[in-house]
């Protein structure tokens, strides 16, 4: 059986930049495409494949800022666009929106994808302040046409993650904007592409990301030597993006990849979930997986996609309890953390022993309702 087939497009000149940053981080570089109506800055990135759109209309000179050329373009394209996509399971398409090409040719794409039966997850960056009250109305108008439509929408606010950062010019900005945009990606398609102690699928990064509501938050966070797995933690949770955790603290799901090197250990994981956990409101769905990656050696990196809503109806699927869910899941599970059963086990003809409210004879990760993916 074939794996998850992923395209990485990136469209426009912010989508293609962070395209350039996604070349020394992923899998798979192969599948990166670059989309764009400008044909000279498109031959500058460094896409595997790269797609001009809108040639006749623009010839060659790109939208001008005017979204109208942009959608035309999308459609002068939809040929190309579609042959590219043939085959694909999931559309990480990646945007900065105000400007011309990339506002007005995600959706048109992310429309063109759902036909061809792809889960879209849509990455896209939102203007600076100085960039204009304009651009910012037409990144607004556009995010409100990408929440109707994309299977997962993930937004970053450009000017609150430069005031966090600090960045002293404003080439340093940028290039922290696409930095953040391409650590989110690579997260994601390191988890389904490589393998990791824990496994997720691309079923249940489905299933986070059509009942999770649509719009997500995502963050990330790192750490390096000693104590990685801490400072890894407590970054995420400090990162603006999630606004220094609350963001967590009322999510309704969240899945979390966490990328280490060859030295990542079962501990590790443990301190890190249960770092989220503790912030995590009860009942909040935790989707974890791992990936083993060489380059990570003496480090780790996380990136998180988190809900506010869970509603499990958007797929067909029954509103389980977590207890049902997990007998289900059975012999699925992760072999190194394996349980004689996903009941009370020993303790199952004793009187239990319940701390606010909760029964702490039953296994931590089944209580809290953190799915641990199959190998």
């Amino acid at each position: 059986m074939r794996g998850t087939k992923i395209r990485i497009m990136g469209v426009g000149g912010a989508g293609c930049r962070i395209l350039d940053r996604l070349n020394e981080h992923i899998y798979d570089a192969s599948s990166l495409v670059a989309v764009n109506t400008d044909a000279q800055a498109l031959n500058a990135a460094r896409a595997a494949v790269k797609l001009q759109i809108g040639e006749a209309l623009t010839n060659g000179l790109g939208a001008g800022g005017d979204t109208s050329v942009g959608r035309q373009a999308a459609r002068d394209g939809e040929s190309m666009i579609r042959s590219l996509l043939a085959g694909t399971d999931m559309l990480l398409l990646l945007a900065g929106l105000g400007g011309g090409t990339g506002t007005g040719a995600v959706p048109v794409i992310m429309d063109q994808a759902h036909e061809e039966g792809v889960l879209v997850l849509c990455f896209v960056s939102m203007p600076f302040a100085f960039e204009g009250q304009n651009r910012m109305k037409t990144a607004e108008e556009s995010l409100e046409i990408l929440r109707e439509s994309a299977d997962a929408l993930l937004v970053v606010p450009n000017q609150r993650l430069s005031e966090y950062a600090g960045a002293e010019t404003l080439a340093a900005t940028f290039d922290l904007v696409d930095d953040v945009l391409a650590k989110g990606v690579s997260g994601i398609e390191k988890l389904l592409t490589q393998p990791g102690l824990i496994r997720l699928d691309f079923a249940d990064l489905k299933n986070m990301v059509k009942s999770g509501g649509g719009l997500c938050t995502f963050g990330f966070g790192e750490g390096c030597g000693k104590g990685k797995a801490r400072q890894a933690a407590e970054s995420l949770l400090g990162n603006p993006l999630l606004e220094n955790g609350k963001v967590v603290e009322s999510a309704a799901a969240v899945l979390l990849s966490m990328v280490g090197g060859p030295d990542l250990t079962l501990k590790d994981v443990g301190e890190i979930t249960d770092a989220l956990s503790a912030r995590a409101p009860k009942g909040c769905r935790l989707f974890i997986g791992t990936v083993v990656d060489e380059n990570w050696e003496g480090r780790v990196m996380l990136t998180a996609l988190v809900s506010d809503e869970w509603r499990p109806d958007r797929t067909g699927d029954s509103d389980e309890d977590t207890w049902a869910a997990l007998a289900r899941k059975g012999k699925q599970m992760q072999t190194k953390l394996r349980l004689e059963s996903y009941g009370k086990g020993r303790f199952k003809d004793v009187e239990p022993t319940v701390m606010d409210g909760e029964d702490l004879d039953i296994p931590t990760f089944v209580r809290r309702g953190i799915l641990i993916g199959k190998q």
